[in-house]
């Protein structure tokens, strides 16, 4: 804690047990955990005075020489509007790395909110926010991975499948703790429920794991066409048991492989000659095989469903 200390002539226990509470909060104290250390609203006002406090936001303070950052900011801005306040939403899913993009204005979630405040902030309210749902990124009070997946799809449901395909990848979470989570908090105009569910629905259906975004969304194509699903990073072999490739997907018993092409796919030419060596083997092999970009997964996935399913009849 030097920086904290540096030139301050106050110095007691109270301080040096706040001073460990805003080291854990990016050098940050709320004013209600400065009443919790035993300093005094009246002795709050006299360290401002004396320059021992500065102070950040409403309510929210941090000590002489602590250096500002622009994670610390985005702290201030949760603690000023509650100092139980989590990170939220698209800002939790950014976090948790579950989404690329950060949103312009940083979401948070409270119990309640007294909306007469003014706040940087897009706030939500919950009433079933509980203890379990609390986490930490980086220094940063965030939902939880699970909390944030469902909670998601109240503000970009066509986020979510991105979110919960990445979240397994990354295992923040598995699809048992997720459908406990909607269970625990599924209620009539409970938003993000009603997402999600037909999501876990499919994953549920899934032997294995998948491997990329595309993948996720090329087998939510076949699902919600009631199309079998296939074998996911199916391994082929010669008749004299050599390996020979992996393909994304196949159905075995209809000698068909299935391979995605994603947006960068022929920028590599050097894989591009792999995969169609690769093809030209299991062709020899007796496979056929099957291969769609991510413009017809996206754009035109009723055609994706049709070929599929004309192959496999």
């Amino acid at each position: 804690m030097p920086g904290f200390w540096h030139g301050v002539g106050m110095w007691n226990e109270a301080d040096a047990i706040a001073a460990r509470v805003a080291e854990a909060q990016l050098g940050l104290i709320h004013r209600r955990d400065l009443r919790d250390s035993g300093i005094s609203d009246a002795a709050i006002q006299r360290r401002l005075c004396k320059g021992l406090l500065v102070r950040r936001r409403p309510g929210v303070y941090a000590y002489a020489g602590t250096p500002e950052f622009a994670r610390q900011r985005i702290l201030a801005d949760i603690l000023s509007i509650d100092s139980d306040a989590l990170l939220s939403h698209n800002s939790a899913a950014h976090e948790w790395k579950l989404i690329s993009m950060s949103p312009r204005v940083p979401h948070v979630v409270v119990r309640r909110w007294n909306r007469e405040h003014r706040s940087s902030c897009l706030v939500h309210e919950s009433l079933d926010l509980i203890p379990a749902d609390r986490s930490a990124v980086d220094g940063l009070p965030i939902t939880s991975a699970v909390r944030t997946v469902v909670d998601l799809g109240a503000t970009s449901p066509w986020l979510v499948e991105r979110a919960l395909g990445t979240g397994l990848r990354l295992e923040l979470f598995t699809v048992e703790q997720v459908q406990k989570f909607v269970k625990r908090v599924a209620r009539r105009g409970r938003r993000g429920v009603g997402v999600i569910r037909p999501l876990l629905d499919l994953h549920n259906s899934i032997q294995g794991r998948t491997e990329s975004v595309l993948e996720d969304r090329f087998l939510r194509v076949l699902f919600e066409s009631e199309i079998e699903l296939p074998e996911l990073q199916f391994e082929v072999f010669d008749n004299a048991g050599l390996f020979v490739c992996r393909a994304d997907f196949a159905y075995p018993r209809r000698g068909v492989l299935i391979e995605l092409d994603g947006r960068s796919y022929h920028s590599d030419s050097v894989a591009f000659q792999r995969d169609r060596d690769k093809q030209n083997r299991t062709q020899e092999l007796g496979w056929t095989t099957l291969r769609f970009t991510w413009d017809d997964v996206h754009r035109r996935p009723d055609h994706v469903a049709a070929t599929v399913l004309a192959v496999l009849a």
